[in-house]
């Protein structure tokens, strides 16, 4: 959505679906929702990613969803020199951010994970971080092996044991979050 522009702005967006190309411009390498753009006349820009989690995030100088869409303002506004891109953690309190300014990098790091994510030889490592957006959670064998079914025969033991409950707990919650991707 495009919002009203103060002197100076060429561009102030929210919720705004940025994609990031290859260098041919067709092949798309990735895409996501930025909650805010501002876009100025003088070269430069600010984006920011709201977190409404309480859990801790990647300062925003190595998190690589923030270079993404870094990397696709840079694409779709040429002629940008800098890009500070902020994370804001309003229930914890938190922010961070972070000034891009070489796309380049950014393209070839983007590049390099997704070399590796199509390796044969790719060590895949469940972890609820690594699980929670990966859209092949439902067919990964390393997930599916973390996070197998909650067993239907609970036995009491299990509800007072706290290692057992937490990992049932662990199961349970990606149990949700398949269902919710097979819905």
């Amino acid at each position: 959505t495009l919002i009203e522009q103060s002197p100076g702005v060429v561009y102030d967006f929210t919720e705004m679906n940025v994609s990031v190309f290859e260098d041919d411009g067709t092949t798309e390498l990735t895409n996501g929702y930025i909650d805010f753009a501002v876009i100025r006349n003088d070269g430069t820009a600010d984006i920011a990613d709201w977190k409404f989690g309480r859990g801790n995030v990647p300062d925003a100088n190595g998190n690589l969803q923030l270079a993404a869409y870094a990397l696709g303002i840079f694409q779709n506004y040429p002629g940008l020199e800098a890009i500070t891109a902020h994370i804001f953690q309003p229930r914890v309190h938190g922010h961070t951010s972070y000034t891009f300014t070489k796309p380049g990098n950014i393209l070839m790091n983007i590049r390099t994970i997704i070399n590796r994510a199509k390796s044969e030889s790719i060590l895949l490592c469940a972890s609820d971080e690594a699980c929670r957006y990966c859209r092949a959670a439902s067919t990964c064998p390393a997930c599916n092996q973390r996070y197998g079914l909650v067993p239907a025969d609970i036995q009491n033991n299990m509800l007072t044991d706290p290692d057992k409950l937490l990992t049932l707990w662990e199961r349970a919650q990606m149990a949700t979050k398949l269902v919710e991707q097979i819905k």
